[in-house]
Order: C-alpha cells, then sequence, then structure tokens
C-alpha cells in the first residue's frame, strides 16, 4: 500500500504555531493567560512524533526524492563525462521544509556520484559591519570528498539606488571591505567560491577597483592553497537534519539561520560545522556545540556518547536536546533528555517569551557577563537587506520550555517568566555538560564557555573574524581600538596592505565600522610568496 500524504493539519506545527504565537491577541491585564496553539498533532512547536511519525517520514521522503534525483542524473553525468566535475543547488538550510532541498544533503554527499553542493549566503545581515552567513554544514562535505562551493553575490556599490540601500554599499570603500570580508571567510574556513555578478551584460564588479582587488585576491588565494588547510578549530558545531524535520520554521530559523548570521562568527573563536552523524568520523575538540539535536536516534546518541567520553572535554546543549528519539516506544519523554546530556531536565508545555537572567555570578561562564541584561533573546537589530532595514517584530518564544531540575547541576541563571533554570553546568564523569533553554544564545555566552572548554579567545569585541592555523580576517563591527590575541608569537602581515605589523602574540589596530584587515601569520619576515 502507498503511504498517504499526511493531511495538512499534522503539518500545524511548521507554520501555524509560529503564526499564532505572533498574532496572539493582547487581553486585559486581569484575563486569564490564553492557552497556546494546540490542534492535537504538536507539542508546542514540535511535531508529537508519537502519533504522527509518519509526517516527518513524509516531510523527510520528500527533500530525500529531490536528492535521489541529484543523486542519479549525476551518476549519468560522471558516466559520460569522467573528467567532468558535476554537482547542483541542494542543501541550504534556509527554507526548511517547503522547498524540498535541504534534509537530505547527507545522502548527496556520501554517494560518491555528485562532486559539489552549492548555495548563496544568506541576505541577512550582509551590510559593513554583518555577516554573510553560510547556509550549508562545510566540514561534513570535506569528511566525504565534497565541496561546497559558495555562490559570493555580493553586492558593490555598482547596484542601482534600491539595492544600494538595502544592503548599506555606498562606495567603493564599502565595496573593497564587505568583498575582503566574504574572500577572508572563504580562506579561512577553506571553502571554495565563485563572485557572481547577476548585472545583465555584467556591472557589479565592473570597475578597475574589483578588478584590482580580485586580481589581488587571486595571487592571496594561490597562496593560501599552497599551505598546510588544516584549520586547527577547536570547536565544533553539529546540526542534524532530522530534527529539522520536526521542528517549526522559526524554531529552525532561529536556532540555526539566525545563529548563523548574527551570533556565531561574532563570539572570537573560530569553529567547524558538522551535521550530528559525522561525529564519529571527526577530529577531536575542546567544545562541542549541538544546535539543534532535538531529536535524535539511538544510533546518532551512542555516536556522540562514544566521542565525549573519548574526549573528556565540554558539551553545549542548547533548547530541548534529544527530547524525541524515534527509536523508542515512547519517542517524546524527558528521560531522553537526562541520558543524552547527563544533566537531568524537565519540560512545561506552556509558551513563555524567551529570555533568561543570570543568577550566578560567580561562576566562570557568568563572571565576566552583565548582571541584569536578559540573555537567550534576540536583542539587536535584525537586517533584512534583500527589503529593508528592519527590526525583527516576532519575539522569540519557547514551546514548550525545557529547563534543568538537576539538583548535581549548577544553576547559572534562570528565565525571566517562570524562573525556572535556563542556563545549568554540570561537570559529569566523562564531560562537562552546560545546558542553555534558549534557542538563541548571545556571543558573550559562546565565548565564555568556549573559555571554560580550554578555547583560545582571538577578540573580545562581537567584531567579525575568520581564522585558521595561517590566516585572521577581522572585519569591525563598530568602530574603535582592536586587540586580536594569537595562539603565538609571529610576525602578522596584513595582505592588502603589504606590511607587516609588529612581532608578538597580539596585532592591536584601530578599525572603522565596516572595515576589514587580513592577515597571514609569518614566522619570519619574509613576505609570502604571490
Amino acid at each position: 500500500k502507498e503511504p498517504d500524504i499526511p493531511d495538512a493539519s499534522s503539518r500545524f506545527y511548521q507554520y501555524n504555531v509560529d503564526d499564532l504565537v505572533a498574532k496572539n491577541v493582547k487581553g486585559l491585564a486581569a484575563a486569564p493567560v490564553p492557552p497556546p496553539p494546540y490542534n492535537g498533532t504538536n507539542v508546542g512547536s514540535f511535531l508529537d512524533i508519537d502519533k504522527h511519525m509518519h509526517t516527518a517520514d513524509f516531510v523527510y521522503a520528500w527533500h530525500w526524492g529531490v536528492a535521489q534525483s541529484i543523486i542519479y542524473f549525476a551518476d549519468l553525468l560522471k558516466k559520460r563525462n569522467a573528467d567532468k566535475l558535476v554537482g547542483s543547488f541542494y542543501g541550504a538550510m534556509s527554507m526548511f521544509h517547503d522547498s524540498g532541498n535541504v534534509l537530505a544533503a547527507e545522502d548527496i554527499i556520501r554517494s560518491g556520484k555528485v562532486d559539489f553542493l552549492a548555495a548563496p549566503g544568506c541576505y541577512e545581515n550582509r551590510q559593513p559591519g554583518g555577516v554573510t552567513g553560510q547556509r550549508e554544514i562545510p566540514d561534513s562535505f570535506r569528511i566525504h570528498n565534497t565541496m561546497f562551493i559558495v555562490e559570493d553575490d555580493t553586492r558593490t556599490h555598482a547596484e542601482n539606488s534600491n539595492f544600494a540601500d538595502f544592503y548599506g554599499v555606498f562606495d567603493e570603500d564599502d565595496t573593497r571591505n564587505v568583498m575582503k570580508r566574504d574572500f577572508g571567510r572563504n580562506i579561512c574556513e577553506d571553502l571554495q567560491s565563485w563572485w557572481f555578478d547577476q548585472h545583465h551584460g555584467g556591472g557589479r564588479y565592473k570597475s578597475e577597483a574589483c578588478y584590482e582587488l580580485i586580481e589581488k585576491q587571486q595571487r592571496i588565494a594561490k597562496y593560501a592553497y599552497s599551505l598546510d588547510r588544516n584549520k586547527g578549530n577547536e570547536i565544533a558545531c553539529f546540526y542534524d537534519a532530522e530534527s529539522i524535520a520536526v521542528s517549526s520554521h522559526q524554531t529552525c530559523t532561529e536556532a540555526i539561520k539566525v545563529m548563523k548570521n548574527y551570533v556565531m562568527n561574532c563570539f572570537g573563536v573560530p569553529f567547524d560545522q558538522y551535521f550530528v552523524n559525522d561525529i564519529d568520523l571527526v577530529p577531536d575538540y575542546k567544545l562541542y556545540i549541538f544546535v539543534n539535536a532535538c531529536c535524535l536516534t539511538d544510533a546518532k546518541r551512542a555516536k556522540i556518547q562514544e566521542k565525549l567520553k573519548k574526549t573528556h572535554t565540554t558539551a553545549l546543549w542548547l533548547y530541548a536536546p534529544g527530547l524525541m528519539n524515534p527509536d523508542k516506544e515512547s519517542k517524546i519523554d524527558i528521560k531522553h533528555m537526562e541520558e543524552l546530556t547527563g544533566i537531568k531536565l524537565n519540560m512545561l508545555n506552556e509558551k513563555y517569551l524567551a529570555g533568561f537572567k543570570i543568577s550566578d555570578m560567580e561562576h566562570p561562564i557568568t563572571e565576566h557577563l552583565e548582571k541584569g541584561r536578559i540573555y537567550g533573546r534576540i536583542d539587536w537589530p535584525l537586517y533584512y537587506n534583500q527589503s529593508a532595514y528592519q527590526e525583527h517584530t516576532t519575539q522569540s518564544y519557547l514551546y514548550p520550555l525545557i529547563y534543568a531540575e538537576d539538583p548535581k547541576a549548577r544553576v547559572l541563571g534562570r528565565f525571566c517568566g517562570p524562573k525556572l533554570p535556563a542556563l545549568a553546568v554540570k561537570e559529569g564523569e566523562d564531560f562537562t555538560s552546560v545546558f542553555c533553554g534558549s534557542k538563541i544564545v548571545q556571543p558573550d555566552i559562546l565565548r565564555e564557555v568556549a573559555r571554560l572548554a580550554g578555547c583560545h579567545v582571538y577578540t573580545e569585541d562581537n567584531d567579525v573574524l575568520y581564522a585558521n592555523r595561517h590566516f585572521i580576517t577581522i572585519h569591525a563591527a563598530k568602530a574603535g581600538k582592536k586587540q586580536i590575541k594569537l595562539r603565538e608569537k609571529c610576525f602578522p602581515y596584513e595582505l592588502y596592505e603589504e606590511q607587516f605589523y609588529p612581532y608578538g602574540d597580539v596585532i592591536e589596530l584601530e578599525l572603522a565600522e565596516g572595515e576589514t584587515k587580513m592577515f597571514a601569520l609569518m614566522d619570519g619576515q619574509t613576505k609570502p610568496e604571490m
């Protein structure tokens, strides 16, 4: 029998919950709190997979079918053109459910039939001072001998006035700095890319200034590719595709897209990005961040536990880690979270606005944070550069609320509404476990967790930073004096100025807002051969 396409009512969790939360009618102060959105198929912003696992299977099968088509035709092309690279656009984590071309990227990169996948960067926060976040999970590509090629459609001062206003790129200095930023990301993170003009007949990069810049970047890239490209990062971030299939659109957007565009490249420590399925194949790291691991099979849990026990290091778990296990009779159970994280967690199936305050200022994670600040929510302007600069209008919410309930864990922060533990740390026998009950974490908290794990912190000011063993790129979110702390002493060489900075383990410089510098870290005062 052919499986039925699930009724639209069982996909209530994808968009309807988010919409109803956002449109919640304000009542009188003394009126009862309205019930959160529920139609019998959802557990808050998640699908109730105890009753509707077939809906998750349908969502994944839709994406899997597209992936299988790509693999099939790639195989045909490879057989006819053995000397050609074959690839496709697929795997861009942004249109999580409806596009059909996201969730099965792992099948493609593991197939051995496809040489590369491609995607443009996200279109939010690209203005000078911002960051062009990438939608793919690039380090898993490398594990499976596949490339991720960035479509760098970086806007320049040659755009029409409408686009210039949206992206904030008004003159040649703005153009050079955003192109240096995006190029520096590609080199430091070892991504492939192309500049994509889009203007009919050319025009976006059609200027002597752009041509000179691109020519110099070609020489920098040639030099970079002559070096060992092992990045040497100390943090690994993990994303789970199956968890996307059971989570609401806003939950995925905040946990993945907002974090990638506004947070992850701004806390001063470089990191690698993988699918959870590949954790048994990755090098050892000092910190493992699990971004959206709400629905994990027995096999994935076993891989995670084996890795953490082997490395005896630190794990940071964000919102509802391991709440769902498709392999269990009871697929949604709070016990699944404790078995994964080592921290006893509980669930309140109600809706609250995200946000917590630090309640213990004396722990290494919290001693440098701000007392009274509300963490765990969006507290900065969100720029959507395709249409306009605009503030984020939908507040981050938690439904259900996941909180720590472990007498052996140290509570560091409590949710503003129910005052339940939102941030907690527990020293286990095998690894240190840090739980954060929000979908979004400010750069300040990530930086302090990284420091606790023993990671090297390059910068403290939330500027955009990309780094590997040979290069550092910094792009100033705000103007001012900057200090970059290096792992070891060297001769920093600014590649565009073509000059050395003073020998040492600190680079000190002053930058304008949106200004970019890119350094090669040299053993001696011999200029790089470019």
